[in-house]
């Protein structure tokens, strides 16, 4: 593109922002895509490692990005000075940090939904960093549990264990991937912590309308706050 195309792309982007309520965030699960060159990036990074340290300042230039995913941290926790320089480089994002996959996921037996695990693997960076003071979201991104432990009830029995070990002002956010788990017990647990569904369009569960309906006939969701994450399409593996 030339400069003009440029500038007037940046005139619709920008023009399509200021449409927006202010309280619809739009942004991408995470920022590090070399094929948004020309797109989204337009400076020269010295190499890989200075672009992914350093290119979330030019994302966050966006008009229409006013959110971002951090998946780095699922596979390994981050240090609350991590998480600070993430909002220093962008610090008008809302940041959704994912926790840890062994707190998430049930392949780690010892770690997963431990309560221990949890509070110093994830809550305690998160609660240190200036990411939880501006009212970013910790998620714990769930994958697919076997259904005997949402049958027997042991799953939501031992979130709602682990929960407790999340202060009470800590903006935390819950995916599942078994739509069997989206129940009024379920949705009880959340509303009571003050802790928001997060909606998964994903192959694993069913298409979003019908995610909305079970969500609703199971007491909605009472923090104000929808998050939505639009990943794999349903019939899609990758």
């Amino acid at each position: 593109m030339g400069k003009i195309e440029d500038q007037q792309l940046i005139n619709q982007v920008a023009g399509l922002a200021d449409k927006l309520p202010s309280n619809i965030r739009f942004g991408t699960s995470s920022w590090t895509f070399p094929g948004w060159r020309d797109l989204v990036y337009k400076q020269e990074y010295k190499s890989k490692t200075a672009f992914t340290r350093d290119s979330l300042t030019e994302y966050a230039r966006c008009p229409l990005f006013r959110a971002v995913g951090v998946d780095s941290t699922y596979y390994r926790p981050p240090s609350a000075a991590l998480l600070d320089r993430l909002n220093k480089q962008a610090p008008n994002l809302h940041f959704v940090v994912k926790a840890w996959q062994e707190i998430t996921s049930h392949r780690f037996s010892e770690n997963f939904l431990n309560p221990k695990t949890f509070s110093e693997a994830a809550v305690k960076a998160f609660e240190k960093s200036t990411l939880s003071k501006i009212g970013s979201t910790l998620l714990l991104q769930f994958s697919r549990v076997p259904e005997n432990l949402v049958r027997n009830g042991e799953f939501l029995d031992r979130l709602s264990k682990m929960l407790d070990a999340a202060p009470k002002n800590l903006k935390v956010g819950i995916e599942v991937r078994n739509f069997s788990l989206i129940s009024s017990e379920y949705l009880t647990e959340l509303n009571q912590r003050g802790i928001t569904h997060v909606f998964s369009w994903s192959t694993e569960m069913p298409q979003l309308i019908e995610q909305l309906k079970a969500v609703a006939a199971s007491g909605g969701i009472k923090t104000g706050e929808y998050i939505v994450r639009a990943l794999i399409p349903p019939g899609f593996d990758y």
